[in-house]
């Protein structure tokens, strides 16, 4: 069952005022789905819906409760996954602690960072730039190796990044590899907005050189670029301007649309092969 499936009474009866004044009823069914008792069994859109834990979980999963070093060791290991590489600021700000229910600060963090380096789960590296020790995963080692001898056919040379990849949380670590900026301004009122309403990232190479906004029109199968920015030290040339058109026009059938529009907001001199539009 979802929210919707309980009907709600009183004064207040489906007047809601922003995305967090739920009715009663959906408090209720976080709060239990929070606890572990509901999980959510699927999703319609955007909307959860609920079933009894016993009903979702699979029988064999373990459910016993880990102690708080297991708890630190698993999502000190998550946190380096997601960030690929990381220096003890990093990981202790990948999670909010109240969600993990383990300290990953102070000397409960050093000690686990020594134990997975013993464990040869971890290894120290460094970062031009960072003064601070880093650490990878060692299963990502070889990536790493490619990556320094210049070995980059396992990426894409152009990637869009949407503005809650992970990439982009942290402000510090962003300017620290990027010397870039991210803004998110999905929540600003629209005048108050300089890049866009979900203003996405373009990592090229080894650099953050710009920002779209784009807005997707389902109806008419139509994908508008509304805004394209690139930063003051970028400058194009005929090899990128062909990589950023193969890259929209994936881009363009991701989002299974069959047109491209651009916007006035685009540098004049970008030369986008349109041709698939």
């Amino acid at each position: 069952m979802s929210s919707k499936d309980f009907e709600e009474e009183g004064e207040r009866k489906g007047k809601r005022v922003g995305w967090w004044d739920w009715k009663p009823a959906k408090i209720a069914l976080e709060m239990l789905f929070n606890a572990g008792i509901l999980m959510v069994a699927y999703r319609k859109n955007f909307q959860r819906y609920y079933d009894m834990t016993e009903n979702v979980l699979p029988s064999d999963i373990d459910t016993t409760e880990p102690t708080e070093e297991e708890r630190r060791r698993f999502f000190l290991k998550r946190a380096i996954d997601a960030l690929g590489v990381a220096n003890q600021v990093d990981m202790a700000g990948y999670y909010y602690e109240w969600s993990t229910r383990a300290s990953l600060r102070g000397k409960g963090l050093e000690v686990a960072v020594k134990e997975l380096l013993h464990d040869d789960v971890l290894g120290e590296v460094t970062v031009e730039g960072d003064p601070e020790p880093n650490y990878m995963l060692t299963k990502d080692f070889d990536i790493a190796e490619k990556v320094a001898r210049g070995d980059m056919e396992c990426f894409n040379n152009i990637t869009f990044l949407s503005p809650f990849d992970n990439l982009l949380w942290s402000r510090m670590r962003l300017k620290t590899l990027f010397n870039f900026a991210t803004k998110l301004e999905a929540y600003l009122p629209r005048d108050k907005r300089e890049f866009g309403y979900y203003a996405m990232n373009v990592l090229y190479r080894n650099r953050i050189i710009g920002r779209f906004d784009p807005k997707l029109h389902r109806d008419s199968e139509v994908l508008e670029i509304k805004s394209l920015r690139f930063e003051d030290h970028f400058r194009s040339d005929s090899v990128f301007e062909e990589e950023l058109s193969q890259a929209f026009r994936s881009f363009m059938e991701f989002n299974n649309a069959k047109h491209i529009t651009f916007g006035k907001i685009v540098p004049r001199s970008l030369r986008i092969d349109t041709s698939y539009c």
